[in-house]
């Protein structure tokens, strides 16, 4: 079990360095004297959008759901990080599009775009803090050993290389 929680928080290590690029490349939209790399913007946001069949985002959905089994009076809280992560989708999704129109040449405001990554990495940062703190932090304690051979089983499935 303790190897799929440090699976779970390396992932999260991977995402927030992936964030602070993120937000050090969007430092150039808060400086009208200066443009970001619009590329790296999209790589990055669409490398948060990956396929829902993505690793983190399958093992994730199998945590939870081993939680809500084990421990049902925590669903309030694994129902608000999913909910969370149906808003980073939407939030990323626009992002994608208005990067996209940047990339290829079209004016999109600078204002708008800002106030979209701004918002886009603050949602990023606190679900990962939150996953860390509520849901990683505890696990181990909530979830009985029969589960967690369960969940080890199908994390290894989809594991990517």
């Amino acid at each position: 079990m303790q190897q799929i929680l440090q699976h779970f928080h390396h992932d999260h290590i991977a995402m927030q360095r992936m964030v602070n690029i993120l937000d050090r490349e969007a430092e150039f939209l808060r400086d009208p004297n200066d443009d970001p790399d619009y590329h790296l913007l999209l790589d990055i946001v669409e490398g948060f959008l990956g396929p829902k069949q993505h690793h983190h985002y399958e093992e994730e959905r199998k945590l939870h759901d081993c939680l809500r089994y084990a421990m049902p009076e925590v669903t309030p809280i694994i129902d608000r990080l999913d909910a969370e992560q149906d808003l980073h989708d939407k939030l990323g999704q626009q992002l994608t599009l208005l990067l996209k129109a940047s990339c290829s040449g079209h004016l999109v405001p600078r204002f708008k775009l800002n106030n979209l990554i701004e918002e886009f990495i603050a949602h990023l940062n606190s679900h990962i803090k939150d996953e860390e703190s509520l849901i990683i932090a505890n696990a181990e304690q909530w979830v009985v050993e029969s589960e967690w051979s369960k969940l080890e089983i199908a994390v290894r499935l989809n594991m990517l290389p």
